[in-house]
């Protein structure tokens, strides 16, 4: 089998005194989850960028960010941008991209993967907008006032407790006050969850698409798939043969797929790219599709169309894209999947092998060793990139197999099965000479040699 396509490891950059003042700039596109590394910034603010892995990380660009070109560039990057909630930037210290919780995060991104350690890292390193800082500002300050009100609540109720005379009220005050605060705490919190629960519902019920349009690219950016899936759902057939449509089908496609409706995300991806043939978001759509029936393919027992669907996806990807940056993720993919279907062949060849003089299944005819024989022989020629490991497991199988066959044949086809063993001996010990099981190989191999010689 071919080498498989790994993953490049995670970044190991040579941090000197000087660099560890200086930080890493990524850009990431939230909706294709691709990170890129700034390997250069002009005057003007315009950059450039590189992908951000082992290969080009001598190109990545190593700036103070205190300094003015830094906060020029951010300035600039925003004001270019027609949707800034898709893009995201982040300042990264170079001597931290060799810490656990960031090299996971770029291998989830490269990955196309949405995990805990990604979300902690845009967490931690994204820049926010300054109109995202006020926002957050006032939520500081929504905070702010709660407290303010919980602390008055409490000095109201200290008054009342001075009035007090008994110790037993005294206690009793004591869990009353310890229980007002839980409730104030729970209600603040149902309150928000209203609020959020309300806005969306007026959202639900405008008339006003456009404004529909932008809440629900808001959701789909915070990660609330299934409520932009409902959104866009609503629009893609209004928005159809608009500006929009394009983008308002894609955005759809990729709501399903992170909210984990494969299926559903598939027919999407596959609607796109069939309506959209030059559409601007089309290579991503045949890669998804491919990707969306790769992580809903079954278990090895059971039937494996679908997974024979995604490779010819994928296979149908690198036709259209054969220079594409996604080529080895996409190559990774299509030899786990073919891995996949060597173990179906596998554990059938191998359930035939077990069931072995059973006659229940054999209404047609021939035997569970034939049969056996048959499924291994034709996963060898099917899946030539097979492991060797399970290459070898396939011939000794089909060696197993022959002598079970010629041992249980009837006497005037025994003789025919048991030369067959031994030519089947000699081309498994031309390919595999040290064999784990070149143990058991030798005795059916002197076992049928010995009838042979014996009716010579």
């Amino acid at each position: 089998m071919a080498k498989k396509n790994v993953r490049d490891e995670p970044l190991k950059p040579q941090v000197s005194e000087n660099e560890q003042m200086s930080d890493i700039v990524f850009i990431l596109d939230k909706m294709e989850l691709i990170l890129q590394a700034v390997s250069k910034i002009g005057k003007d603010g315009k950059y450039s960028t590189v992908p951000a892995d082992k290969e080009h990380s001598n190109s990545f660009l190593k700036i103070d960010r205190y300094a003015n070109m830094f906060e020029n560039f951010v300035k600039n990057f925003w004001s270019q941008l027609k949707d800034p909630t898709r893009f995201g930037i982040l300042s990264v210290k170079a001597d931290t991209l060799d810490s656990p919780e960031v090299k996971q995060a770029i291998e989830d991104l490269a990955a196309g993967k949405q995990t805990k350690a990604v979300e902690d890292f845009l967490k931690k390193y994204e820049i926010v907008p300054r109109d995202k800082e006020n926002q957050s500002i006032n939520h500081q300050n929504q905070e702010e006032m709660a407290k303010k009100t919980e602390t008055s609540c409490a000095f109201f109720a200290f008054k009342n407790f001075l009035s007090l005379q008994n110790s037993m009220l005294f206690h009793n005050f004591a869990v009353q006050l310890y229980n007002m605060k839980r409730i104030f705490l729970w209600l603040s919190g149902a309150m928000l969850l209203l609020a959020s629960c309300n806005q969306y519902n007026n959202v639900m019920k405008t008339a006003d698409y456009d404004y529909k349009y932008e809440a629900a690219k808001e959701y789909f950016v915070k990660g609330q798939y299934s409520r932009s899936s409902v959104l866009l759902g609503e629009l893609v057939t209004l928005m159809k043969g608009t500006s929009r449509g394009e983008e308002c089908l894609y955005m759809l496609a990729m709501s399903e797929f992170c909210d984990g409706n494969f299926d559903v995300a598939h027919s999407y991806f596959k609607k796109y790219y069939q309506s959209y043939p030059k559409g601007v978001y089309v290579e991503y759509a045949r890669f998804y599709a491919g990707r969306s029936l790769y992580e809903s393919v079954p278990d090895t027992r059971l039937d494996q169309s679908s997974t024979m669907a995604a490779v010819k996806e994928f296979q149908d990807f690198l036709d259209y894209y054969p220079y594409t940056h996604l080529k080895d993720r996409t190559q990774e993919m299509i030899f786990a999947l073919q891995d996949k279907m060597v173990e179906k062949e596998f554990e059938a060849a191998k359930l035939y092998y077990d069931l072995g003089s059973y006659m229940g299944n054999c209404s047609y005819g021939g035997s569970n060793y034939e049969a056996c024989i048959v499924t291994a022989r034709n996963a060898l020629l099917d899946y030539p990139y097979a492991s060797p490991e399970r290459r070898e497991e396939f011939s000794i199988m089909i060696l197993r197999a022959k002598y079970q066959l010629a041992q249980q044949s009837v006497e005037e086809k025994r003789l025919e099965r048991y030369r067959d063993t031994i030519d089947e001996y000699y081309g498994f010990m031309n390919e595999y000479p040290e064999s784990k099981y070149l143990k058991d190989a030798q005795r059916i191999f002197a076992q049928s040699e010995k009838y042979v010689n014996k009716k010579s």
